[in-house]
């Protein structure tokens, strides 16, 4: 995953958001590294593997959360009720996200793809594909979808179901 100064990125070990200040750096073990600003005004210099791209609905969810709960835009929030808000918002989210993933794949389902190269087959990031066969080898673990980027070589991709949430994700 490729970011650039001024992004707002989400740092593992930290709850808020956190902005790009400069990267990617290369270092001696391989792993690239991003100097970030965390939320609480610190400067870190974090591995690539520590950063993701930020999930715009929580800062909505979070938003609507403490306009309810405060009468009062979340841009004025205190550090404590921010946290607070914060932690209802993900709540809420992965409660939202257990319901749609408790629903099986259909035939004609349409997946995002999150993952360059997800399961060795020529996708990239943002890729829409249409689910063909939700049951490919008889057993519930691997589906088929439409292969637009296929070199002729196959018409379908094969993707895992449990890959959901890691490497795609519904439309």
């Amino acid at each position: 995953m490729t970011f650039q100064a001024g992004d707002k990125v989400k740092y593992a070990k930290m709850r808020d958001a956190a902005e790009i200040l400069s990267g990617p750096h290369a270092s001696q073990g391989g792993a690239d590294r991003y100097l970030i600003e965390k939320a609480d005004g610190n400067v870190s210099l974090v591995k690539v593997t520590e950063l993701s791209e930020l999930d715009g609905r929580r800062e909505v969810v979070a938003a609507a959360i403490h306009q309810a709960l405060y009468l009062r835009s979340l841009s004025k929030a205190s550090r404590v009720s921010r946290s607070r808000v914060i932690e209802l918002a993900d709540a809420a989210l992965a409660a939202l996200d257990g319901i749609e993933k408790s629903s099986p794949l259909a035939k004609g389902d349409r997946i995002r793809i999150t993952k360059h190269g997800l399961e060795f087959a020529t996708v990239i990031v943002g890729d829409v594909l249409m689910v063909d066969n939700v049951d490919a080898y008889g057993d519930g673990t691997v589906f088929t979808t439409n292969a637009p980027r296929s070199t002729g070589m196959r018409d379908c991709w094969y993707f895992r179901h449990d890959s959901e949430g890691r490497g795609w994700e519904r439309v």
